[in-house]
């Protein structure tokens, strides 16, 4: 079973105020999609007090100096228990040396 995913205006509105790469945005979106086809494999239960779960993503970005960023997504299951909906959203970057 496929799963939708659906933003809530904040967290929209979030993202887009982020003003990331294309590069980052499409990965972001591959990785909603992979969320879609298996979200119990990739969803971390952080509540109570609520029953909030999380998804992580790690994304790395090839510029000059390269980053690494980590998208810590909220998500909750819609009340058709088909939709998967992002509430809100963080992200952090850390420069990645050579290795």
């Amino acid at each position: 079973m496929s799963y939708a995913v659906e933003l809530t205006s904040p967290a929209a509105a979030k993202i887009a105020g982020w003003s990331l790469s294309r590069h980052l945005q499409s990965e972001i979106l591959k990785g909603l999609d992979r969320l879609t086809s298996n979200p119990s494999q990739s969803l971390i239960r952080v509540g109570p007090p609520h029953d909030v779960l999380q998804f992580d993503l790690v994304v790395h970005d090839p510029g000059n100096p390269p980053l690494a960023y980590l998208f810590v997504l909220t998500v909750f299951y819609a009340t058709d228990e088909e939709t998967l909906v992002i509430k809100d959203c963080e992200y952090d970057s850390q420069e990645v040396g050579p290795e």
